[in-house]
């Protein structure tokens, strides 16, 4: 053929997660019609003692992988390669050098990037690709774009970010062999989740104390709190954006948690901006209820994802 496209492709805009990577791997299993929570419960974060946490990836379990719908193929690519994969209809995330890319007109021959585009389509004849992109560097709403195809492959051919072994490529394909219903909570123990709430309650209290006897200390420590309070936000935001967790009670529950611990990052970025803790002292007892406040939602969403059936 000298000319393809994979139907069905849509951009993930939901939300921002975590990398462009992620983003080009959702929209190309959107050409399969594979449930994003398959991606977006491969992610989860534990709380730890003393504010750290624990960013776990279940995409590197082979148990686990073996549970979802879909899996990826390490591969470099040329022309005759792409054309190939996409006639059989795997959709491509293509690692590139942002400096050699000449439709992203930011960094074209100004700035060395690493970034990840997925490939769809082709046609030969006008040399073009069918890609899913962003318009510039700090963008989050993904489109679908037509661009060069002898330059997509030669900033391609530039990706120096990873290892000599490694390939810049992977394809997405349908896992045909797919054994269960997927779930994080099939590999996270009971053990493991109360342990991370422990360490919440604990990290909370901490928290309460700096707020009410040691504001220099708040201060000293405005950025590891700062990252462990986004981590926990986070969290809770993603897996609101689930089905597992779409029963309406338990979304309000984790809505409140996602905006209460909103509420206290944003009170730590701005101290770390202004380099005082003025804000704090002057809505300390507003503050304190608000981490009460957490603690008690945090019991109710302990008792909610405790409770999702291991499948």
């Amino acid at each position: 053929m000298r000319k393809n496209i994979i139907k069905g492709i849509k951009p993930f805009n939901d939300l921002y997660f975590r990398s462009c990577y992620y983003h080009q791997l959702l929209a190309g299993l959107s050409a399969f019609n594979i449930d994003k929570d398959e991606v977006l419960l491969s992610f989860y974060t534990l709380s730890c003692d003393n504010f750290k946490f624990i960013e776990l990836d279940f995409n590197k379990i082979k148990d686990y992988q073996k549970s979802l719908s879909y899996k990826l193929k390490p591969i470099n690519i040329n022309r005759n390669k792409l054309v190939k994969l996409i006639d059989k209809g795997n959709p491509l995330i293509i690692g590139i050098d942002c400096f050699y890319l000449d439709s992203k007109e930011e960094t074209y021959h100004k700035l060395h990037e690493p970034h990840f585009i997925l490939a769809y389509g082709y046609d030969l004849d006008k040399d073009e690709v069918n890609i899913v992109e962003h318009d510039y560097k700090n963008d989050y709403n993904y489109t679908t774009k037509v661009i060069s195809l002898s330059n997509l492959l030669l900033a391609n051919k530039k990706f120096k970010y990873i290892s000599k072994r490694s390939k810049t490529c992977r394809i997405i394909m349908k896992n045909e062999s797919k054994k269960s219903n997927y779930s994080i909570f099939k590999f996270l123990t009971k053990d493991a989740l109360e342990n991370s709430f422990k360490a919440s309650k604990n990290n909370l209290d901490k928290l309460s104390n700096m707020i009410s006897n040691n504001l220099s200390l708040l201060l000293d420590n405005q950025k590891l709190l700062s990252d462990y309070l986004l981590k926990m936000k986070m969290n809770y935001y993603l897996i609101n954006q689930t089905k597992l967790f779409n029963d309406k009670d338990t979304s309000n529950t984790l809505d409140e948690l996602t905006n209460a611990y909103s509420f206290i990052l944003s009170l730590m970025w701005k101290i770390g901006y202004v380099k005082n803790t003025k804000i704090i002292e002057k809505n300390k007892e507003s503050i304190l209820r608000k981490i009460n406040e957490i603690m008690s939602l945090e019991e109710k969403a302990k008792e909610i994802i405790i409770a999702v059936p291991k499948k």
